[in-house]
């Protein structure tokens, strides 16, 4: 009986074991892990950033130079923030409007501070005091704040710097005002700046607008913006005439030489800014605009280091002309056409697709030591199709 129990046994054993071999020759219906649906798992929303504004083109060597110092090491803090192209608008702004005087002559006096030399600040140009001011605030924050958000606060004190003064462009003030007063600019500065910013949603705005607003009042407000635009702004005066009351005095005969003053339009020939060309050529004549020949003029004075009466206000600016054209033409370098004792005419600019009136003074293009090709070369938009540049009027 026990000899039975053990047969039993083990035949259940050996039935086991062959369901065993037979699983393995025949595996269940499972689908593979390559056929299974990757399990998803929650994904952190990205930020998508605005794309990257256009840097201007053809600006001026000190415009270049201010990018390169104050902006592009920042430039991620300039995006991030929303105001890098307000940043290059306002550069774009300077280096075509500011070589304007930095200070804005009212009946009696300048409109800066009476303890100021206002004569000599008139000097300055625009964009070269608001560079300055925009350093000076950078300058200034580093010195008495340390940290790692220090770096994040540059980009709103360069835009203040650069902004604080737009009203004081001549073409923006005849555009808001009829007749200019000393407490006028600011008011013009933040309009224009609400009118540059309305497309960007940057929220330093209103910080921005009151700085400008205040920047000359003396009253205390909780504004970091405006505390440091203040301080910089009476740093950068303070420098402005230093450097400009160690300039000497000289004669216009002295110091103005024709050929060194051609060399500095050289560059600016048939160079476009936007849909404008200050100074371009048409068949053997280059013709180039009044006011950019006395701010020229004027460069070249600071960059000769001298002051001359006749730059020491722009009311004198037609005055400062005639003796610029005199001069070259006493040199031989105005054009033919060009009568006596006028500094410029006005002219009818025909193109392939439209006409146009400019008033112009006419350079003989012999008078420019460079080929008249290379010049030719730069030409682009409506310089390409000029058809003909006939005279309508001169002007005394």
């Amino acid at each position: 009986m026990i000899l039975d129990r053990i047969i039993r046994f083990l035949d259940g054993e050996k039935g086991r074991a062959n369901q065993g071999d037979n699983a393995k020759e025949a595996p269940l219906d499972v689908p593979s892990l390559a056929d299974t649906p990757p399990r998803l798992r929650s994904q952190p929303l990205q930020r998508t950033e605005p794309p990257m504004p256009e840097r201007p083109e053809t600006l001026s060597i000190e415009a270049e130079r201010f990018l390169a110092d104050m902006v592009t090491p920042y430039q991620a803090g300039f995006h991030s923030f929303g105001i890098l192209g307000v940043t290059y608008e306002l550069v774009r702004i300077l280096d075509e409007y500011g070589s304007c005087p930095s200070v804005v002559r009212t009946l009696k006096r300048h409109d800066e501070d009476r303890s100021l030399d206002g004569k000599t600040l008139s000097l300055v140009p625009l964009a070269e005091h608001s560079y300055r001011v925009a350093r000076m605030m950078v300058g200034l924050y580093r010195e008495r704040r340390r940290g790692p958000d220090t770096e994040m606060i540059i980009p709103t004190m360069v835009v203040t710097g650069l902004a604080h003064d737009l009203g004081k462009i001549p073409e923006f003030r005849e555009r808001h005002v009829e007749r200019y007063a000393m407490a006028d600019h600011p008011i013009i500065g933040a309009t224009i700046i609400e009118e540059i910013f309305a497309s960007c949603q940057a929220k330093m705005l209103y910080g921005l607008r009151e700085a400008i607003l205040n920047h000359h009042r003396g009253d205390e407000q909780e504004n970091l913006l405006l505390e440091y635009l203040r301080k910089a702004d009476a740093r950068a005066r303070e420098e402005e005439v230093k450097i400009h009351a160690e300039r000497t005095w000289q004669s216009w005969e002295q110091w103005f030489i024709p050929e060194e003053f051609l060399g500095l339009l050289v560059p600016e020939v048939n160079v476009m800014r936007g849909r404008n060309c200050q100074i371009f050529t048409f068949k053997s004549v280059v013709y180039a605009a009044p006011d950019f020949l006395y701010n020229k003029a004027v460069a070249y004075a600071r960059i000769k280091r001298v002051t001359d009466p006749v730059f020491t206000s722009s009311q004198d600016k037609s005055l400062a002309l005639k003796r610029i054209a005199g001069t070259l033409r006493q040199h031989g370098t105005l054009s033919g056409e060009f009568p006596s004792d006028y500094y410029g005419m006005l002219y009818q600019i025909t193109t392939k697709k439209f006409f146009f009136k400019l008033f112009l003074t006419p350079f003989k293009i012999e008078a420019f030591d460079v080929f008249p090709s290379i010049f030719e070369d730069r030409k682009i938009g409506w310089l390409k199709i000029i058809v003909n540049v006939s005279p309508c009027a001169p002007k005394k």
